[in-house]
Formats: C-alpha cells, sequence, structure tokens
C-alpha cells in the first residue's frame, strides 16, 4: 500500500493514457475504412526505426532551464511515419513516443500537469496522420513532371495543428503549475507565453528539415515505392531521379 501512495500520480497518469489509447483506436476504427491499411513487416520496422531516432535526438540539443529542450527535429521520424502511414498506425506509434518522453526525465506535480507537459504535445502528432500522403496526387504530379509538394499538404496541416495544440498545452502548464519561476516582474501567463516559444521553436525546426525532405528526388522516390504510389508513378520516380543523377554527372 505505501508503494501506491508514493507512486499514485505515476499510476493515474498512466490511467489516463490507456484511456486515451482507447479513444484513439476507437476514432481510427470508425475513420479508416475496412481493409485500407495493411500490418506488415515492412511498416512494423519502419515504426521502430522512427520511434527509435525520434528517442534519441530528444537526448540532444539546448534545454531550456526550467524544462523543455529544442531539439535537432526529434519528431520528425515519427512526423513521417504518421504522415506515410495513417492514423491507425501512427496513433500507435505516436503513444509509444509519447510513453518513452513521459520515462524519459518525467517532472510530476499534479495529474493534469503531467497531461499538458507529457501526454498532450506528444499524442497530438497524430494531426499529421489525419490527411496522410496523397499517393494519387503524387501520381498525377509526377506524370506531369511537377513538383509533388502538394501532396505532403496534409503534413503541414497536421503539423500546424500539432505546433498550436502543442505550445497551448505547454503555455497552460506554465501559466498554472510554474508560476512561481516567472521572471521579475512578468505575470504568470506572459512568462508562460514566451517561455513556451521553445516549442514552437522546436517544431518549426522539424517541419523544415521535413519541407527539406519532400523537396528531394530521390526522398520521394523511395518513400513513394514504399508506400501507396503505383507501379508506374514508381518507374516514372526512379526514371526522374537517373535523369537528375545524370544531369548532375554531366
Amino acid at each position: 500500500m505505501e508503494w501506491f501512495k508514493e507512486n499514485w500520480l505515476i499510476l493515474l497518469s498512466i490511467a489516463i493514457v490507456v484511456v486515451a489509447v482507447v479513444v484513439i483506436m476507437v476514432v481510427a476504427h470508425f475513420t479508416v475504412k475496412k481493409g485500407e491499411e495493411r500490418s506488415s513487416t515492412r511498416d512494423l520496422t519502419f515504426g521502430a526505426v522512427c520511434i527509435a531516432a525520434s528517442f534519441a535526438l530528444s537526448f540532444f540539443g539546448y534545454t531550456m532551464p526550467q524544462g523543455g529542450t529544442i531539439t535537432p527535429a526529434s519528431v520528425l521520424p515519427v512526423m513521417l511515419y504518421c504522415h506515410y502511414c495513417g492514423i491507425k498506425k501512427g496513433a500507435l506509434v505516436c503513444v509509444a513516443f509519447t510513453l518513452l518522453q513521459f520515462m524519459q526525465n518525467p517532472y510530476l506535480l499534479h495529474p493534469f500537469q503531467v497531461i499538458l507537459d507529457y501526454f498532450i504535445p506528444y499524442l497530438s502528432l497524430i494531426f499529421v496522420s489525419v490527411i496522410p500522403f496523397n499517393a494519387q496526387k503524387y501520381n498525377t504530379l509526377l506524370k506531369e513532371n511537377k513538383s509533388t509538394m502538394a501532396s505532403h499538404n496534409g503534413f503541414f496541416i497536421g503539423a500546424a495543428a500539432y505546433v498550436v495544440v502543442r505550445y497551448i498545452s505547454h503555455v497552460l502548464s506554465g501559466a498554472i503549475f510554474f508560476a512561481e519561476y516567472a521572471w521579475a516582474g512578468w505575470g504568470a501567463w506572459p512568462y508562460s507565453l514566451v517561455y513556451n516559444l521553445f516549442a514552437v521553436i522546436d517544431a518549426a525546426i522539424a517541419v523544415g528539415v521535413g519541407a527539406a525532405l519532400f523537396t528531394n528526388k530521390a526522398f520521394n522516390a523511395f518513400m513513394a515505392k514504399s508506400f501507396h504510389a503505383k507501379k508506374d508513378a514508381d518507374g516514372s520516380a526512379k526514371n526522374n531521379e537517373g535523369t537528375a543523377s545524370g544531369a548532375n554527372k554531366g
């Protein structure tokens, strides 16, 4: 009983996560068409690699004085997985990554503080999978020899939603639970609004790197071949990649 008294906050937080997972899976079940997304070794492997890469990158960067880190695009691998694999598989990866972030270096004051600082910010990565990679548009643009960036519009829309939700969540936590750390002459809300801009910067780095990847023909060809795009489009992607390589050699 003593152990439960000392760790009730952790147990409550885990229980909340479990409920969140159930809700996400129920929503995914009713929003994804039957047979649309099939599990495969490739997807599982890619998901594991993305989680590992994001978690490893989260250990590097500039750590803020009162918590929070500006990392070298640590959330990007998870975002890419969500973008290409859709909401059903993306939800599981986001939950796994959230739990890893929570266990990495938790600072626990209150159940709602835990939700605002850990669960909402990282679970909100699921927004990137709401409008996944548009294979049909990618194929069309590729055949017309146009930029395929428009096929990734969902990534940027979801990323914007993720940034907004993450920032608001951190601001609420800062103003409610960390008001005592406000700079001299600053109120709790102005302090939290400014301090938590680190979350926007961190996310902006990930989105910027993601945009750079989407402009790379080799990256697009590889991901198109691996996820959703038709064989004829894949062949065109390879041909374009080969033409670009030949042009570079010349």
